[in-house]
């Protein structure tokens, strides 16, 4: 399944280079002529790495009926700290 970083590298293989996909494709976007403001409304690597785990979570969820504890690195997140606090699983 080509997610759209993939497809984004094919489309436009002119602009980007060799390695992560979603590493090139956020760094071309760094460097683009978009606008401070919008730059900083994209998340960074380890945040869209957790939202598709996120997502893979939920398609498990849909298809299979399946009800997996979804706070584990697995599915994207982590529990840590004295009350258990919910982050991102890097």
């Amino acid at each position: 399944m080509r997610t759209l970083t993939h497809t984004k590298q094919i489309k436009f293989h002119k602009h980007t280079d060799e390695g992560s996909p979603l590493a090139t494709t956020l760094t071309h976007i760094a460097g683009s002529t978009l606008s401070e403001r919008t730059k900083a409304m994209i998340p960074d690597a380890d945040t869209l790495c957790c939202t598709i785990k996120n997502i893979n979570w939920l398609l498990r969820y849909w298809a299979e009926g399946d009800f997996p504890d979804p706070i584990q690195p697995e599915f994207g997140y982590t529990r840590s700290g004295p009350k258990g606090a919910v982050g991102y699983a890097a």
